[in-house]
């Protein structure tokens, strides 16, 4: 199993970006699983190619709440 941050307000590697909002992905032998997706498409988009995530691999995507104005 591992878990990995992809957007957070604080970066852990430099060349990712940060932002207001939260995504991560949990990756187990049963799936993947990526929980929210941040506050922005470009963040989301730079960071998943920085941490070379790829998305056609996703089990299910859960998110925690509307963000819709």
């Amino acid at each position: 199993m591992k878990f990995t941050v992809v957007i957070d307000n604080y970066c852990a590697k430099s060349g990712m970006l940060a932002e207001w909002g939260y995504c991560s992905l949990l990756e187990t032998d049963n799936g993947n699983v990526m929980i929210d997706t941040g506050g922005t498409g470009h963040v989301l988009r730079h960071n998943l190619d920085f941490l070379k995530i790829d998305l056609k691999k996703l089990s299910a995507l859960v998110l925690s709440h509307s963000v819709l104005s």
